[in-house]
């Protein structure tokens, strides 16, 4: 795993997410007794990489890993790595857009870019548009694969980020939640949460301004992370998603403006 790890470091603003059985390791002061852990420490230290989860994700053990680097100190090289049996190697953001025949009638869609509007636009109902909650999806539909893109959130109004099924509900009221057919994160009155059944409140140190989504269809796992600082968000764990197309989803409120990235 190693030797992979060094190689998938070589690319371009790499991000490694998985579950890592490194179970004694002390984050807090970057030690280990075990040889083991001491090489993998040792291999981070060697590249420059950060591990981003502060709090323990099994007991009290931190397993699943966000690693991240100082990418200036990082020689570039053609991708080394594309798939890891327990690790999730994201390339650079893959280019999503906006699907107009999805998009609810009171979004105005710019480019990338959709914010609400002050009047409904005039707009077919076909089946395919969500006439009742304020949404549209992306134009690509992922069903292998791992693929990572960002949207800018601004620091106004409420909004949702995520992923949602091609089956997803489009007329008449949605669940936003995995029962939906939704895996995504919000904001909703200044509170980041989860949208979980229940919601899971996120005890963010800061409001993410650009939020950057990771989808894993193999793995059936979607994870989100705050693309300004590399800080964890929140991770949908394996098996969350179904194996049937998935198409990036947004969910705009009044006052708010998000626009796919770059």
């Amino acid at each position: 795993m190693l030797r992979q790890i060094r190689e998938a470091i070589k690319i371009k603003n790499p991000i490694i997410v998985g579950d890592f059985n490194y179970p004694h390791i002390d984050w807090e002061h970057f030690t280990s007794g075990r040889n083991a852990e001491i090489k993998f420490l040792d291999t981070l230290n060697d590249y420059f990489m950060e591990q981003l989860v502060r709090e323990p994700t099994r007991g009290e053990a931190t397993l699943d890993l966000i690693l991240s680097g100082a990418q200036e100190l990082v020689q570039e090289s053609p991708p080394g790595l594309s798939s890891a049996p327990n690790a999730l190697i994201l390339s650079p953001p893959v280019d999503v857009t906006l699907d107009p025949d999805t998009a609810h009638a009171i979004l105005i869609l710019s480019g990338k870019s959709v914010r609400w509007g002050d009047t409904g636009q005039r707009r077919t109902n076909n089946l395919e548009r969500f006439n009742c909650d304020p949404c549209v999806l992306g134009c690509e539909g992922f069903t292998s694969g791992r693929h990572c893109w960002e949207v800018e959130v601004g620091d106004a109004g409420g909004w949702a980020v995520g992923v949602a099924s091609v089956s997803v509900r489009r007329k008449g009221g949605i669940s936003c939640s995995p029962e939906g057919g939704i895996w995504a994160v919000e904001r909703w009155w200044g509170q980041v949460q989860a949208l979980t059944s229940p919601v899971t409140p996120l005890p963010l140190s800061r409001v993410p301004s650009r939020i950057r989504v990771c989808l894993d269809c193999d793995r059936g796992q979607v994870t989100f992370i705050d693309a300004g600082d590399e800080a964890p968000i929140f991770t949908f764990p394996p098996g969350s998603v179904p194996g049937e197309r998935i198409r990036p989803w947004l969910w705009v409120g009044m006052g708010s403006r998000l626009s796919l990235c770059p």
